[in-house]
């Protein structure tokens, strides 16, 4: 493959770029604010899965101990920190929310779909 020098100018580099780029379908993530925009409500998403999953798995464990004290605080302690893990996650992205409203900012406002 041959590269031809006298092509290599910035706008025919800008050029190819912008043709790579929206051929591989990484459009819109010029920025790291549009990164995290598009990273939230996967974040969220995945948040509700994993406490989802706890809470199944924990109470399978809970119905399953048949009284033995160890199972019983061990599928406790999973609930809890499944929860506990949720409410941070929660808790984080109502915080930018609150902070984008008292700061006007309006690129981090309403991030989910």
């Amino acid at each position: 493959m041959k590269i031809a020098l006298a092509n290599l100018t910035p706008e025919n580099i800008q050029s190819d770029y912008n043709s790579m780029v929206g051929n591989t379908g990484l459009t819109g993530f010029n920025t790291v604010g549009s990164v995290v925009s598009k990273a939230v409500p996967l974040i969220l998403s995945l948040a509700g899965i994993a406490l989802l999953v706890f809470l199944l798995i924990s109470g399978l464990q809970l119905m399953t101990s048949a009284g033995d004290p160890k199972k019983i605080e061990n599928a406790r302690g999973k609930i809890t920190g499944g929860l506990i893990g949720f409410f941070i996650v929660f808790a984080a992205y109502m915080i930018v929310q609150i902070l984008a409203d008292v700061l006007h900012l309006p690129s981090m406002r309403n991030l989910l779909p």
